[in-house]
């Protein structure tokens, strides 16, 4: 049982800026929100933290609702389950802080277009409407309002995270096949790529043939890493997988019993970004593990880093008002006015 257990601990981490993900190490923006909850296999029976400055505690779920400097290092955490054996594993968390903007303009007068800029910014700015949630109505250092006739808040926040695309679109890259792959747990055919950067795996895109098997997504490197059920309905669907993927090479993703669209031809590897590059399919000999492309489309992913709390803006109107002129008398057709010095 003991060497079971060993396998069994695991450190979920929720930031401000993502959901519960499994994690060894995180980024989070000074002043923002870090949760850590430790998970067993079994049932849990005892949990003890243990961190910087003294950090102690012995619930599952540990908050600290605006990090800083001082929460960043190591955090120990030992677990024993409903079998009373015992682990343990390591967290480790870095504060990201950002230096402070200058606000450089943000007035205009009468009913008009504000223009909002800030100097000595880092990383990406986005521009909101809202404290929190919402769409970004701009992003970059300066942004400009619609027509406004009174002043109003908006927000901005500054993130090191960045979202990227990586693969083939879809299928409408070439000819498709309908690959059955009956290998099993961890399939036979898949994709193979390395990561140059951490990155989050948000999810990808699929084509489903047929509801006959409850398919799994395999995130491999020698062994599987990472697994995620893939909703069991046919046709294209976008998967969520949330798989914390670190700076690497070897790795495969694959699913279980396919029955899942491929295409064999109009394939251009390598695909590739910033952060990661998928170099051929798995499972296939040269040359047509250059040729074919299998299952996985437009990944989403995101840069690791961290985004941090909205700060409000006030665009303000200055309301012109009249100038103030001297009364002066009504004049009638030949007569003169006459000013005294």
């Amino acid at each position: 049982m003991l060497p079971h257990s060993r396998r069994t601990c695991r450190n979920l981490v929720k930031t401000s800026s993502s959901d519960w993900y499994n994690q060894t190490e995180v980024r989070v923006c000074a002043g923002s929100e870090l949760s850590m909850k430790a998970s067993t296999f079994n049932k849990l029976q005892s949990c003890e933290w243990n961190g910087p400055n003294g950090f102690k505690a012995t619930t599952a779920l540990v908050s600290i609702p605006k990090a800083s400097s001082a929460d960043a290092g190591i955090y120990k955490i030992m677990v024993v389950d409903s079998f009373g054996c015992s682990t343990e594993q390591n967290l480790t968390v870095k504060i990201d802080s950002f230096p402070s903007p200058i606000l450089l303009s943000n007035r205009a007068c009468g009913t008009s277009q504000v223009n909002v800029s800030l100097g000595n910014t880092t990383g990406t700015v986005r521009w909101y409407d809202t404290p929190s949630g919402g769409k970004p109505l701009a992003e970059g250092s300066s942004f400009k309002t619609p027509l406004l006739n009174k002043s109003k808040d908006y927000y901005y926040e500054l993130s090191t995270i960045d979202t990227f695309h990586l693969g083939a679109v879809d299928t409408s890259i070439g000819t498709t096949k309908y690959i059955v792959n009956g290998n099993g747990s961890t399939g036979e055919y898949g994709l193979e790529f390395f990561a140059s950067k951490n990155f989050m795996l948000k999810s990808v895109k699929m084509y489903v043939v047929d509801t006959i098997f409850h398919r799994t997504i395999y995130l491999m490197q020698g062994g599987p890493m990472r697994q995620t059920q893939i909703p069991n309905k046919i046709g294209e669907q976008r998967v969520a997988l949330n798989w914390w993927v670190p700076a690497g090479i070897g790795y495969q993703i694959k699913p279980s019993f396919a029955h899942l669209w491929s295409n064999i031809s109009g394939v251009a590897y390598p695909y590739s970004n910033s952060l990661a590059t998928i170099t051929k399919s798995s499972g296939d000999y040269e040359p047509m593990a250059s040729e074919q492309y299998h299952y996985f489309y437009d990944w989403i992913m995101v840069s690791d880093g961290c985004i941090a709390p909205r700060v409000k803006v006030e665009a303000i109107i200055d309301t012109p008002t009249a100038a103030s002129l001297p009364s002066l008398p009504i004049l009638y057709s030949g007569q003169k006015q006459r000013f005294q010095s």
